[in-house]
């Protein structure tokens, strides 16, 4: 859907909408009487309020001449029941995201900002209008953004095996989703199978109903494969795949400090790929992103860490022939085209071996390459004159300009002796003017040697000099290989796994929720012992963004504590738990109520019972 300008819509539209989806406190300025009961929303600063997909609907309803409905009753939310999830959906649709852990905006006071004209407009408008998704998916969702925008030349030339992007022309983005879940697969979380067969979250795009799988991403089909791929497709028709593992087993990692901890989903995507990528998948670029279709409820987003990568494409020659690349553009794996790749590099290859020229030079790329397997030698390599002539008639090997350089002792030093193939005369003459070829050898020869290069290789291979021999204006050089660019991207977006939100699960009960922050969390010793001795946002790689770790604390904060933190869920404790314990165990020992105060009466169990021994007593009496 197309982002709208804010600034361009009129006022009587903006009053509109505010009247039509928020209560009509919400339009009050703050005074003495409201101030801190609820958030104002003032028109003059809409960037700060204006969910621009709510404004969005209300704009296009109110051109149909739709909105204008009559609330029916604001009682009536009890009657429909509603699921948490369902009212968590219907308030990220309402307010944007800072407006989520707001006070006024909390689920345990939707009477006051629940409107059912907001909520049928939503529900009729944007939930309602869904297709379908399997029902005990465990996604993995991989999307590539609509190609309406690319160009796309008459020429279309698909070079590749399995494991090489071609793609020169246009820009493409093969983004994959992964969803932690499949229902036999205890590393992931159970997915119940209560949903209607291919339900999934739709809204419509311009013209067209498009699935969503984020606020901002929209696919328009969704295929399904039940194994990691050795090359990724790029769809050209706007397609996700959605990839469900059975009984997938992670391998392990290798690293010193990391060995024998289980790969992330997102880096195991990357192993079993045969293409070459790089970019982000153990820390995130861009933060998380709150992804639907991935949990129970479809209409539930899931928070999930975002891995970004980007194609590697292929590694050629800095001579390389541009035309064999021109106008490319590769999707899928072409073996045809990839044989007549190779055959070019066999043929170069063959032709070279038949050029005098093309040897000498070859043989001097690779000694001005070598080391001595001396450590304490840096001396240059040297042609030294042999006492009697090699079978092949060779009256020179190639040493070092070490002053103590010996046949005797050649074994020390560099070795190396000249192919039958090479003319030792030229290769001298090189070798004592910097590569540059003599004038008698370059007759009726070209000046330059290889100048249109076919050699591309996986970037895996990290090749980083061209095999064939180079000559140019008559100076033999070596030619590095550079990397010919992709513009293809992927995103993995990973949910956690059920092993790391236990995890998570544990360290939080370990360490206690009274009072925790994330970092008190992350630098607990009992969080470091669970962990390895690792930090527990690189064992749980979905928790790298602390919002993640928060999220998790408070989610165990509210189940500690049903009724919230505050006076109803401190009354809640003290009837429910504390005054059941014995006195010498108990922390709230009384709730008073009296002329509008109310006060909590505590003391520490543990100071308690020292207090018979104490000569003094200093008594904090501020009221919080």
């Amino acid at each position: 859907m197309p982002t709208i300008d804010l600034d361009t819509v009129g006022v009587v539209k903006l009053e509109g909408f505010r009247e039509f989806f928020f209560t009509q406190c919400l339009a009050n300025e703050p005074n003495n009487n409201n101030l801190g009961k609820h958030p104002y929303f003032d028109l003059k600063n809409l960037h700060d309020w204006v969910q621009e997909s709510a404004l969005q609907l209300y704009v296009k309803l109110a051109e149909c001449g739709q909105p204008c409905i009559e609330e029916w009753s604001q009682n009536k939310l009890e009657e429909l029941k509603l699921s948490g999830s369902h009212l968590k959906a219907f308030q990220r649709f309402l307010v944007m995201p800072k407006y989520e852990t707001n006070k006024y905006f909390s689920l345990g006071n939707q009477k006051a900002w629940f409107k059912d004209q907001a909520h049928t407009v939503w529900y009729n408008h944007v939930l309602k209008e869904g297709s379908s998704r399997s029902p005990g998916a465990s996604p993995y969702i991989l999307w590539p953004p609509s190609l309406k925008d690319v160009s796309y030349k008459s020429k279309v030339v698909k070079i590749l095996q399995v494991f090489i992007f071609y793609c020169t022309t246009i820009s493409i983005c093969l983004t994959i989703f992964c969803c932690s879940a499949f229902a036999e697969n205890p590393l992931f979380p159970v997915v119940s199978k209560k949903h209607d067969e291919d339900t999934f979250v739709t809204e419509q795009v311009g013209n067209k109903i498009k699935i969503k799988i984020t606020d901002s991403v929209f696919v328009d089909h969704i295929e399904t494969i039940t194994q990691a791929l050795l090359t990724w497709t790029v769809p050209q028709d706007n397609t996700a795949y959605l990839l469900k593992l059975d009984d997938v087993v992670l391998p392990k990692k290798k690293g010193k400090t990391t060995a024998g901890m289980d790969l992330s989903i997102d880096a195991f995507i990357q192993s079993e790929d045969q293409d070459a990528w790089h970019g982000s998948t153990g820390r995130p670029v861009r933060g998380d992103s709150w992804t639907y279709n991935l949990g129970d409820d479809p209409y539930e987003t899931v928070r999930c860490h975002v891995a970004t990568l980007s194609c590697s494409g292929v590694s050629v020659c800095t001579h390389f022939d541009k035309a064999i690349l021109e106008d490319c553009q590769h999707y899928d794996p072409d073996q045809e085209d990839t044989r007549l790749l190779w055959a070019k590099a066999m043929n170069a290859n063959a032709l070279q071996a038949d050029c005098d020229l093309a040897n000498v030079i070859r043989f001097y790329q690779i000694i001005s390459s070598s080391t001595c397997p001396n450590s304490g030698c840096k001396e240059q390599p040297k042609l030294q004159v042999l006492p009697v002539a090699s079978w092949d008639g060779k009256n020179f090997i190639v040493g070092c300009s070490h002053p103590e350089w010996s046949l005797a002792k050649r074994h020390l030093h560099r070795n190396i002796s000249i192919p039958e193939a090479v003319n030792e005369n030229v290769l001298l003459y090189v070798m004592a003017h910097a590569g540059h070829l003599p004038e008698s050898a370059l007759q009726g020869e070209s000046c330059n040697l290889n100048h249109k290069c076919p050699i591309a290789v996986h970037p895996c291979s990290h090749k980083q000099y061209c095999s064939l021999s180079h000559m140019v204006n008559g100076v033999a050089i070596r030619s590095p290989m550079i990397n010919h660019t992709c513009l293809s991207r992927m995103k993995i977006y990973v949910p956690p796994s059920n092993k790391e939100q236990e995890l998570v699960t544990t360290a939080i009960m370990a360490v206690g929720t009274s009072g925790l922050t994330h970092q008190q969390l992350l630098s607990a010793p009992t969080t470091t012992a669970l962990c390895g001795g690792q930090l527990l946002n690189t064992v749980a790689i979905p928790y790298l963004n602390n919002r993640c770790l928060y999220d998790a604390i408070t989610e165990h904060k509210r189940k500690e504590f049903p009724k919230g933190l505050q006076w109803e869920g401190v009354q809640h404790n003290y009837l429910t738990l504390q005054s059941k314990l014995p006195v010498a165990q108990c922390y709230i020992h009384s709730m008073i109520t009296q002329n509008g105060c109310q006060m909590v009466v505590t003391m520490n169990p543990d100071l308690a019972k020292h207090i018979h021994d104490a000569t003094s007593l200093a008594i904090d009496f501020t009221y919080k």
